[in-house]
């Protein structure tokens, strides 16, 4: 049996959707952008998302633990990008780089539009609306977040549709870190022949080969990179579970991979683009006014 509870908090950015069973747990919070920061199945806690106190929501500032990306994944530089001609810039967040860092809507509250249980799962949907007054993307856009959740897996569902005038560019993306007590040992696999080089700004200049084989052990590696898939899925493996990650694109798709300093856990975040894909053009998309676009990603825990 699923169940489903909301959670209010005095500092409401913490409110929270409890959804809980006997094999899983998970804790969405719509005020910090929708995300997630508790998924549990039997009782291995594989997310790893921030405390619920004041140091967490510090902590997300800095990490973005689970954040939704949108409309640009990654950095763009100084936030400047040109978009038919026209010049636009945005806020500058990561400003030690002086970048702007994963897209405008991390930190925004979402309305719970409706859940629903049932005895096998759970469902949730929070929207996000904006009259187009965002800082460096004059857009009016509605983005929907549909969570699935059952014992053994969770589904998300995004649909964004352009309520302006005209077409905007945007990117879409997830950025889950997996705990792992022992990171050197855990292996991830996924399919790529190619990642990007970076600048020290951490801005894409070109592509390389991948050296890596499809399935490696993490070892005493850092990693701050971005693959360019050649399937749309990736596995990882630690000492306590396995899980599986679909995420469906008529496109090209990206991943990146980035160590957490602690090493206590690894993001793993499917993305439709590059960063600075804004200018670089790499898997940028472009949305016309009235039209919906659709993404999915499945995580699923594997024997």
């Amino acid at each position: 049996m699923i169940s489903l509870k909301e959670i209010a908090n005095k500092n409401t950015n913490l409110n929270y959707i409890h959804i809980f069973g006997h094999n899983v747990s998970c804790k969405i919070f719509p005020n910090l952008g929708a995300s997630i920061q508790e998924l549990t199945f039997n009782d291995i806690n594989i997310i790893h998302g921030i405390d619920i106190s004041e140091k967490g929501l510090v902590s997300y500032k800095e990490a973005y633990q689970s954040a939704i990306l949108f409309p640009f994944v990654g950095r763009i530089p100084n936030g400047e990008y040109v978009f038919e001609n026209r010049n636009y810039r945005f806020e500058t967040n990561e400003t030690n780089r002086s970048n702007a860092l994963h897209g405008l809507i991390y930190n925004k509250p979402f309305k719970v539009d409706y859940c629903d249980i049932s005895n096998s799962k759970a469902s949730v949907q929070l929207s996000y609306c904006s009259d187009g007054n965002l800082k460096g993307f004059p857009f009016k856009f509605e983005l929907k977040v549909f969570y699935i959740i059952s014992n053994e897996d969770l589904k998300i569902d995004f649909k964004i549709l352009n309520q302006d005038a005209n077409s905007f560019p945007f990117g879409l993306g997830w950025h889950p870190y997996f705990k792992t007590d022992d990171l050197s040992s855990s292996t991830i696999s996924f399919s790529s022949k190619e990642k990007l080089v970076c600048n020290e700004q951490m801005i894409p200049l070109k592509t390389t080969n991948n050296t890596e084989p499809s399935t490696f052990m993490i070892n005493n590696k850092l990693f701050d990179d971005t693959f360019i898939l050649l399937k749309n899925e990736v596995y990882f493996k630690t000492n306590n579970y396995k899980i599986k990650m679909n995420f469906k694109n008529p496109h090209k798709s990206f991943l990146q991979i980035y160590t957490a300093l602690d090493r206590k856990s690894i993001a793993i975040e499917p993305v439709t683009s590059a960063p600075n894909a804004f200018n670089n053009k790499m898997g940028l998309l472009v949305l016309k006014p009235n039209k919906t676009y659709h993404w999915n990603i499945k995580l699923k825990i594997i024997e």
